[in-house]
């Protein structure tokens, strides 16, 4: 584990080789691995083939993190467009 970030009842962590793993409360879709439930032991979040080179979670229900292309993913509540995807709908995993 190279990074660790934690959010409102929930952490993630980053691997060396780019994976990102959640675990805590799922509400609000917060831990991006696909649906509202909570996990006990790291899961893996569905990024589609990149390599992450940093991860942030947020108090409000939300993580970001950013791919070796400089790409900008979010997942989780969106209250007021803070996904940046243009919606306030949440996103249960990376977009």
């Amino acid at each position: 584990i190279v990074e660790v970030s934690c959010g409102n009842d929930c952490s993630f962590f980053r691997t060396h080789n780019g994976k990102v793993y959640g675990i805590g409360c799922g509400g609000n879709s917060r831990l991006g691995v696909g649906d509202s439930n909570g996990r006990n032991v790291p899961t893996l979040l569905p990024f589609k083939e990149n390599t992450i080179s940093s991860i942030q979670a947020s108090r409000g229900n939300f993580g970001l993190a950013v791919d070796s292309s400089g790409k900008l993913w979010s997942w989780g509540s969106s209250p007021h467009g803070a996904l940046g995807l243009g919606e306030t709908m949440e996103a249960n995993t990376p977009q």
